[in-house]
């Protein structure tokens, strides 16, 4: 590791005195595979949501107003 430091170091910003790292850049890939099964749950008809999704940036406040609508008796 020493080696790695003293070639490819920088002096870390923000850091103590002398204190260094390696920059590097990953990339990550993601893959996520489903298949259908008689098993799994059918998906609720169309237009059976309770908010359109472009409200979704107001999620707080709906998920609140949904919670004090169903405290009602």
């Amino acid at each position: 590791m020493r080696f790695f430091l003293e070639r490819f170091g920088t002096l870390r910003e923000g850091g103590q005195d002398g204190e260094r790292c390696i920059p590097a850049t990953f990339r990550l890939l993601f893959f996520i595979a489903w298949k259908p099964d008689p098993s799994q749950a059918r998906p609720l008809p169309r237009g059976s949501g309770k908010f359109p999704l472009k409200d979704i940036c107001r999620l707080d406040e709906i998920s609140s107003k949904m919670e004090q609508e169903s405290e009602k008796p």
